[in-house]
């Protein structure tokens, strides 16, 4: 039987429906490890790794973490600028303890500083995964005319 789009062949021959490939791609993106995943979903560890090795799959996935930082980005910045207004005006509050006051800045700085810097970590590791995908697509096409070579000197 031909491999149908969209569905992968399991243990005893039965393969991923899509609801399963969905869970899977989900799980995947939200954090959980090959091997975890695999456990969840009752699939072999070399059943997700087929999965991965796959463009659009992996781009699925690298989609949904998008999705899962950007909503917790979105909501660490909310709480952010609440924070940031209340250490203002701890800051300006003269019955907190010069000390504590100057605690509390050391302490908005540095978390700031943080911030700064996981921000363009995250830019980069966005920009490398982009080369790397545009590089697995140019090996990919390669293999293909490697095959398709093979074939017509067989």
């Amino acid at each position: 039987m031909p491999d149908e789009p969209g569905k992968e062949q399991r243990k005893g021959g039965k393969r991923l429906s899509e609801s399963q490939d969905e869970l899977l791609i989900y799980l995947l993106g939200t954090g959980y490890s090959q091997l975890r995943a695999a456990k969840k979903l009752r699939i072999g560890k070399a059943t997700v790794m087929r999965k991965m090795q796959k463009p659009e799959f992996r781009e699925r996935v690298a989609n949904v973490t998008r999705g899962v930082i950007g909503e917790a980005s979105a909501q660490l910045s909310a709480l952010l600028n609440e924070t940031i207004e209340t250490a203002a005006a701890m800051m300006r509050d003269t019955d907190i303890p010069a000390n504590t006051r100057a605690g509390l800045i050391r302490t908005v700085l540095d978390h700031a500083v943080r911030f700064a810097e996981h921000t363009g970590l995250a830019a980069k590791v966005t920009g490398l995964e982009t080369q790397i995908e545009a590089l697995q697509e140019s090996i990919d096409a390669v293999k293909q005319q490697t095959d398709r070579a093979t074939t017509r000197a067989a």
